[in-house]
C-alpha cells in the first residue's frame, strides 16, 4: 500500500498537546509488550515501534506466545491493539474514559489468553518521562478526535518523507519511534566507531512536541555537535536550535500555514533533504 501526504492544517496547539500527553503515557504500556518478553538489551531496542502503514498504528516487536502477536497503537482512537502475524487485530482496547490501571489489567488477560505470561508484564521505565495525571489515575480523556487524528497524520506523513530521504542513506537506520521521547526517527552513520559517542551520525526525525516546543516539529540532529558559529543560514521556514542540543527545526506552527498538501510535502522534504546535505558538508 502506497502512502499518501496528509493534511496537517490543525492549529489548536493546546489540544494537540493535551492529546499528545496522552499518547505518550499509552505507548508507555504498549511498549511495556516488547519490554517485557524480548531478551533484555541496553538500548532499549525491543520497546520500539515502527509504521504500520496499512493499519496506520504504531506497532512494536513481535513476542512468542501461542502465536506471534504484537502490541499498537492506533493514535487516531486512543487505543490498544494486539496484532497477529499479519497485523490484523486480536483484541482491542479504547482508552477513553478508562484509568491506566485498568489497561494493564486488560492487557495482563489478554496476554495471559495468547499462552504469555501476563502476571509479569510491567511498565518500570528505564527512564524518566513527565508524571502525566493519567499515570496517576487519571482516566484518559477523548473531548474530541480531531488533535489525536492530526498526530497520527504527522506519524504517517513523517515515516513517508523519512523513508524518501534515507532509502539512498546506505548506513541509516530502520525508522523506529521511540517511546522515551515518542518520536519517530532514523539515524543516519556518517562514520563508525564501534562506540555512539565517538561516531558521526545524523538524526532525521519528527517529534510530536515536548518540553522545549508545545507542538510537533521535525528535526535534523547532528552529532557531534558542530560549532554553532560554523552553521549556515538555513534556507525556507526552518531554524537552528542551539539550546540544551544542536540541530534544525520546522515547527509544525509554520507548516500548517502552508494550505497546499503537495507545497506541505515539498517544504518539508526540502528542509530534511538540504539539512542533511548541509549538515554532511559541515562535518566533513
Amino acid at each position: 500500500m502506497a502512502a499518501l501526504w496528509k493534511p496537517t492544517n490543525f492549529q489548536d496547539f493546546e489540544q494537540l498537546s493535551h492529546a499528545r500527553e496522552q499518547l505518550h503515557q499509552a505507548i508507555q504500556i504498549v511498549a511495556a509488550v516488547g519490554r517485557t518478553y524480548k531478551p533484555k538489551v541496553k538500548d532499549d531496542q525491543y520497546a520500539n515501534f515502527q509504521w504500520n502503514i496499512r493499519r496506520e498504528m504504531l506497532q512494536g516487536q513481535v513476542v512468542e506466545g501461542d502465536v506471534e502477536i504484537s502490541a499498537a497503537l492506533d493514535l487516531k482512537t486512543l487505543s490498544i491493539h494486539l496484532l497477529n502475524a499479519t497485523s490484523e487485530t486480536i483484541s482491542s482496547f479504547e482508552l477513553d474514559g478508562k484509568t491506566q490501571k485498568q489497561s494493564l489489567i486488560w492487557l495482563e488477560e489478554q496476554l495471559l489468553k495468547l499462552g504469555l505470561d501476563g502476571n509479569s508484564l510491567t511498565i518500570q521505565l528505564p527512564y524518566e518521562i513527565p508524571e502525566y495525571p493519567t499515570a496517576k489515575g487519571k482516566p484518559y480523556q477523548v473531548v474530541s478526535i480531531e488533535p489525536f487524528e492530526e498526530l497520527s497524520n504527522y506519524f504517517s506523513n513523517s515515516n513517508l518523507i523519512i523513508q524518501s530521504i534515507v532509502v539512498s542513506e546506505s548506513n541509516a537506520s530502520d525508522i523506529s519511534c521511540w517511546p522515551h521521547h515518542f518520536d519517530i526517527a532514523s539515524l543516519i552513520t556518517l562514520d563508525d566507531t564501534g562506540d555512539s559517542e565517538t561516531s558521526t551520525s545524523i538524526g532525521i526525525g519528527m517529534s510530536p512536541g515536548d518540553a522545549g516546543y508545545n507542538e510537533p516539529y521535525y528535526y535534523l540532529t547532528p552529532w557531534p555537535y558542530p560549532n554553532v558559529a560554523d552553521l549556515p543560514v538555513i534556507n525556507g521556514l526552518g531554524k537552528w536550535h542551539t539550546e540544551g542540543w544542536v540541530g534544525g527545526v520546522f515547527k509544525a506552527s509554520d507548516l500548517t500555514n502552508i494550505a497546499d498538501l503537495v507545497d506541505q510535502e515539498v517544504a518539508v522534504k526540502e528542509f530534511l533533504q538540504q539539512g542533511l546535505d548541509t549538515l554532511k558538508r559541515l562535518m566533513d
